[in-house]
């Protein structure tokens, strides 16, 4: 099976930064993922980032991780990141599960 592209897509609107992330996040892009995230942080030095991975192929836990250490790192600059899935429920119950430990 191909990997799909990793691509990312960055708008900031009003306050908010919303990176979203499309394609297929495998464990050796998580490097590239936290790039995007830093990047996103300054477009805008200021206000919520929002990581929409609605569009990513599949989820596993260690990407969730990944976010979660990303939102820690942020949340040390005084900003906060949040995860936006818009997925199935059984996937968002699997990412919540994720975040809980």
């Amino acid at each position: 099976m191909d990997q799909q592209e990793l691509r990312f897509r960055c708008e900031v609107h009003r306050h908010t930064t919303t990176l979203a992330v499309l394609g297929s996040l495998e464990p050796d892009r998580y490097d590239t993922l936290r790039d995007a995230i830093a990047m996103a942080s300054m477009m805008r030095t200021r206000g919520p980032i929002v990581v929409d991975v609605a569009e990513v192929d599949h989820l596993s836990p260690a990407a969730m991780a990944e976010l979660r250490k990303a939102a820690v790192d942020i949340g040390s600059l005084g900003r906060q990141l949040t995860v936006r899935t818009g997925v199935p429920a059984a996937r968002q119950h699997d990412a919540e599960t994720a975040w809980a430990h």
